[in-house]
């Protein structure tokens, strides 16, 4: 099942996010302050995908969005601003792969998501093909099924020119 993760102190985001996740997408949702980041990060939990809400962070959150990312593998952190917001280019510098303007079109974010995902599959199949092509089964990328991605290399080594 996706999880999804919200790092919020705005009732207007939570529940509104609360609803599409788990009413609409049925995913596995889970929200949290800021203060309770921290002990979140210790859990070791997995998730698919976090949303770090700026519209109330009291200071830049940039440093909490790049420790995010480095646990959030293989999943993704989008992060959430006003539409004035400050930080934007703050948050894509730790690793936010978006940033989106709060308040947001609920089915435009779903379908964003959805799109991400459909847009990586064949990033992937592309990088699948190019190695069938140059490797022939000696290299391939395999699904992990609700993980990832394992690249297989049978003990080939691609970097020895012989």
């Amino acid at each position: 099942m996706t999880k999804t993760l919200l790092v919020s102190t705005s009732p207007s985001v939570r529940n509104a996010l609360n609803y599409l996740f788990t009413v609409i997408l049925k995913f596995d949702f889970e929200c949290i302050d800021f203060d309770a980041c921290e002990d979140w990060l210790h859990n070791n939990e997995n998730v698919n995908a976090i949303f770090v809400d700026m519209t109330e962070a009291n200071s830049n959150p940039a440093p909490l969005i790049s420790k995010l990312t480095t646990h959030a593998q293989p999943g993704v952190v989008l992060a959430i601003q006003e539409l004035k917001g400050v930080w934007g280019a703050d948050a894509f510098e730790a690793g936010a792969i978006d940033v989106l303007t709060w308040p947001c079109n609920l089915r435009e974010l779903s379908l964003r998501l959805s799109y991400g995902d459909r847009k990586f599959d064949v990033h992937v199949a592309k990088i699948r093909k190019k190695f069938a092509d140059t490797f022939d089964e000696r290299i391939s990328v395999e699904t992990v099924r609700s993980s990832g991605y394992m690249l297989r290399t049978g003990g080939l080594n691609a970097f020895d020119p012989t």
